[in-house]
């Protein structure tokens, strides 16, 4: 692993949630499927799990929605920034919901500003479909554990630990096979992920539903603003390449609409 052994482009050692990863990822023979979309959390989330784990297979799933193709590219970016010999190619999986989805938001799209809160970016159905097309890649792949991102504070009735629960019962109802849902950072906010992966390429990840010429649009949506108060809160530099300039928010006393 020769980018999380170096010094300085590394992970820290410990968080809370590591130990319940190294549990799970050794009850699962130390393979294991990561959901992975390019962005920040899900970038450091691919790091943890290849310092655990001896085979991790991060898997990008399209759903049809505009920013896929400059999500996956930064996904790539990233794993290939890491060279780590547990990472496996990055798998593409297809479960197109968009147009369905385009149905529902009507003619207001979806477009959630720079200045909305965290349930703006809600999106229907979006671990389901997830978890669908993953939880399938993973039953082909031989992979008991499939991880995710999820993080410390997310509103959304897929998110809960019911949800996962109850899915991966459904999963051994229809495949006669268990798959453990991993979610090692529920417990952690933004700013702490940050910090975990703060020697790791960062730069790389994208965190934005506007991106321009695969950059991240900077002042146009709330997603580019959820990654600029996590790099300020945890007192770390951003460094991220905005096309345009951020606006000037003091994010220590900001608080979200919602």
């Amino acid at each position: 692993m020769q980018m999380l052994a170096s010094t300085d482009r590394g992970i820290v050692r410990t968080w809370a949630g590591k130990s319940d990863l190294q549990s799970s990822v050794a009850r699962n023979g130390g393979r294991v499927a990561v959901l992975a979309s390019g962005g920040l959390d899900s970038c450091v989330l691919l790091a943890c799990v290849a310092e655990i784990a001896s085979e991790v297979h991060p898997l990008f799933v399209r759903n049809g929605h505009p920013w896929e193709d400059a999500e996956l590219a930064a996904l790539r970016r990233f794993v290939e920034a890491l060279g780590c010999s547990q990472l496996r190619p990055v798998a593409e999986s297809s479960m197109p919901v968009r147009d369905v989805l385009d149905a529902h938001w009507g003619a207001r799209g979806y477009h959630p500003g720079f200045s909305q809160g965290y349930r703006a970016n809600f999106i229907p159905g979006r671990n389901l479909a997830l978890l669908s097309a993953a939880s399938l890649f993973a039953f082909v792949h031989g992979t008991g554990a499939l991880a995710l991102g999820l993080l410390d504070g997310n509103p959304y009735p897929d998110a809960s630990p019911q949800f996962f629960s109850a899915f991966e019962t459904l999963f051994a109802e229809g495949m006669g096979r268990t798959l453990e849902i991993l979610t090692p950072f529920a417990r952690l906010s933004k700013e702490e992920v940050v910090r975990i992966g703060n020697g790791l390429p960062l730069e790389l990840s994208l965190s934005c539903v506007s991106p321009i010429d695969g950059q991240h649009c900077g002042d146009g949506c709330n997603k580019c603003a959820e990654r600029q108060k996590a790099f300020a809160l945890a007192g770390i530099p951003d460094p991220t390449r905005y096309r345009n300039p951020p606006p000037r928010v003091d994010w220590k006393t900001h608080k979200w609409q919602d």
